[in-house]
């Protein structure tokens, strides 16, 4: 297969993102397990796979817009069910 050279930058981004990607996957791990380590506290585990979503889609460039429900109440909790049908189902 050959490559044309006006390719070659498209190819460049995708691999930039891919491994932008990877390392933000790997960062968020390492500070998963350190910060379980020493706190006891669930919350954490939350908070920086939180900060690892938002990452990952700033890396891909996906902008993400929220529409509420009015019925919804805030004091109460609900269970939001993904069909898996990109990549992007587990950071959104």
């Amino acid at each position: 297969m050959a490559y044309r050279i006006s390719n070659i930058p498209k190819y460049v981004g995708i691999l930039y993102r891919m491994s932008m990607i990877i390392i933000h996957t790997v960062i968020a791990i390492l500070r998963v397990v350190a910060a379980m380590a020493y706190r006891k506290n669930e919350n954490v585990f939350y908070k920086h796979a939180r900060k690892w979503a938002n990452n990952i889609l700033k890396t891909s460039k996906v902008s993400l817009e929220i529409d509420s429900d009015p019925s919804m109440r805030n004091d109460s909790s609900y269970i939001f069910v993904s069909n898996h049908c990109s990549m992007y189902d587990i950071p959104v």
